[in-house]
């Protein structure tokens, strides 16, 4: 499985080998059904194997071609343990999987770029932000973007288990404590220990936490040393301002998810930080449409298909604003420079949405797939233009 990220995307715009093959259909998550989506992947390789343009190549190349799909029929857990939807992308040389959170459209859509769209409001701008939860006995650093969470593996520097450690210093600084079989921390044994008296609330326990959160902090800059994405901290309430004290993380969020985060899963963790966080993930598109209605009117923005088309081809565009419930088919030739729409769509034809959207990243702009309804203006498109 690969990561929806604007580099990923890059990496598959750049890709000129073809043709390029871009799948996508719903899967479901429960009930007898959810091995549907297998049946439906059948269903669309038959479908393929009579496109006119996989039969120009020879029955070898095709086979070549299309066998690392074929084989996801046989890989039982991902159809066992399916997403909402997945995408499948391939070409001569790219061969892609990425698990959707939502059910997207049944379709094969063959050409001389893969069609990106579907994915884009995935990919988002900078959209990824991590969990760190804390607790006695864990330790969880989650990847996550607004629909999906993935494990980070944590480096050795980073310390596994805090009860241990406060065992670790209760022994040496013989404190005071009593067993039971309720708590917030398991030691070995099966025991949880429950500090009291010169316990959780002494400045000495407080150092040994800090001292302890500090070596986590410190672990942490191998996997967040270059990232600038929201960190949210999940723990319970009075260990929040002291891994506050500890970081120097410049982007953990001030406010945490109070709480035990071991009864929690991750993505219920994802679930209740993503409102903490979704300000600053949209606060680069609110930018950019204050931006456009400021420059409305003038030689900066525009709604015009055939002038963003143009203007994305040289890299002119600097925020581009597409709709991504809408599609609009047709030719762009680049050599003339004129813009060709089609309806209903004609063989040969691309979205043009779709590839305005692939010039701006290739040109390093920044692209927003948002519902037809929230593009500044309420066109199709809207465009700022860097000059």
């Amino acid at each position: 499985m690969y990561a929806i990220t604007r580099p990923e995307l890059k990496v598959l715009l750049a890709e000129q080998s073809g043709p390029h093959i871009s799948i996508f259909l719903p899967t479901l998550r429960a009930g007898r059904e959810r091995r549907q989506g297998r049946l439906l992947l059948k269903q669309l390789l038959r479908e393929m194997k009579g496109s006119p343009t996989l039969e120009q190549l020879a029955l070898a190349e095709q086979e070549t071609l299309l066998e690392p799909v074929q084989a996801l029929l046989e890989e039982r857990p991902l159809w066992e343990h399916p997403a909402n939807g997945l995408a499948i992308l391939r070409s001569p040389n790219v061969f892609r999987l990425y698990r959707l959170p939502y059910g997207p459209q049944a379709r094969v859509i063959i050409g001389e770029h893969f069609f990106l769209k579907p994915l884009l409001p995935l990919a988002g701008n900078d959209e990824r932000f991590y969990i760190l939860a804390l607790s006695q006995n864990h330790i969880r650093l989650l990847a996550c973007t607004r629909y999906e969470e993935q494990k980070v593996h944590l480096p050795k520097a980073v310390p596994k288990n805090l009860a241990r450690v406060l065992a670790h210093k209760r022994r040496e600084n013989d404190l005071q404590y009593h067993s039971g079989t309720a708590g917030s921390g398991r030691v070995s044994g099966g025991q949880a220990m429950i500090f009291h008296g010169q316990g959780v609330g002494t400045d000495t326990i407080k150092d040994d936490i800090l001292s302890y959160f500090q070596q986590i902090n410190h672990g942490l800059h191998a996997v967040l040393h270059d990232q600038k994405a929201p960190l949210v901290l999940a723990a319970v309430d009075y260990l929040q301002p002291l891994y506050q004290e500890a970081n120097t993380y410049p982007f953990l969020l001030e406010q945490g998810l109070a709480g035990n985060p071991d009864k929690l899963s991750d993505e219920e963790l994802r679930e209740l930080a993503w409102p903490l966080v979704e300000p600053s993930m949209l606060q680069e598109q609110k930018a950019a449409a204050a931006a456009y209605q400021e420059l409305a009117g003038t030689e900066r923005t525009s709604q015009d298909l055939g002038e963003i088309a143009r203007a994305a081809s040289t890299g002119r565009v600097m925020s581009l604003f597409i709709a991504s419930d809408e599609e609009l088919w047709g030719i762009f030739d680049a050599t003339t420079m004129t813009l060709d729409v089609h309806s209903p769509r004609r063989v040969g034809d691309e979205e043009l949405l779709d590839r305005m959207a692939a010039q701006v990243l290739l040109h390093d702009g920044a692209v927003y797939a948002v519902r037809h309804a929230e593009i500044p203006g309420g066109a199709l498109a809207a465009a700022i233009f860097r000059y």
